[in-house]
């Protein structure tokens, strides 16, 4: 009876620690803006992103995330543009010029957006550890040559950061209510892990009494 109850009790200690550790949903990264009325075709007040415009949203990072998706409130125009996850010195860095963005980048994506408007994801698999990124959004590099739009209807957030970059100059705000999103899975050092580690050791342990006891 007594080993019954503990081999129920390892098992049951098992299993909360693994739900715990791998039990993480995704959720939203990053952020820069609530959602505004999808459905947009016209051009202006739309931000165009082309191979000689590119925008960006900062966010940083607390602790490490495995990101999943990205994306933002965006409609296409023609053909693809690209997507990616550039590092940044220090929160508030703007980099340098084009040049300076591809060179900092961790991972990247290209996709279609609709013709229309709409809260668009395009997959983008990547671990990311704590500190300061940017979500860029381009044309002109990564293979992809299109144009796409941002419409600039979706409410600032509190902490909303941007820059855009036009070839040889980044610059610093000067835009804003464009929505960047940023999915994945927030990854800390899981606190199941010690109960884990210690109801794998009980087991290994009391398979190694059976077999003695055998």
């Amino acid at each position: 009876m007594l080993e019954g109850f503990k081999r129920w009790t390892i098992a049951a200690t098992l299993a909360v620690a693994l739900g715990m550790s791998l039990g993480a949903k995704a959720a939203i990264i990053h952020e820069s803006a609530s959602l505004g009325t999808t459905g947009q075709t016209d051009a202006d007040p739309n931000l165009l992103i082309t191979g000689v415009q590119w925008l960006g949203s900062r966010f940083s990072l607390s602790e490490a995330v495995n990101v999943t998706q990205i994306g933002g409130h965006m409609f296409g125009e023609f053909g693809s543009i690209f997507g990616a996850i550039v590092e940044l010195a220090s929160p508030t860095a703007t980099p340098a010029d084009q040049a300076d963005v591809l060179s900092n980048v961790v991972a990247s994506t290209t996709f279609s957006p609709p013709s229309s408007s709409t809260d668009f994801r395009a997959p983008l698999s990547v671990a990311l550890a704590a500190g300061d990124y940017a979500l860029v959004f381009g044309s002109g590099n990564f293979g992809v040559s299109g144009q796409s739009r941002m419409p600039t209807n979706n409410p600032d957030l509190p902490g909303a950061s941007y820059f855009f970059c036009v070839t040889l100059l980044c610059v610093d705000g000067d835009i804003e209510n464009i929505r960047f999103v940023v999915e994945g899975t927030v990854v800390p050092l899981p606190a199941a892990l010690p109960l884990l580690a210690s109801a794998l050791a009980a087991l290994g342990l009391l398979g190694w009494r059976w077999r003695q006891a055998a």
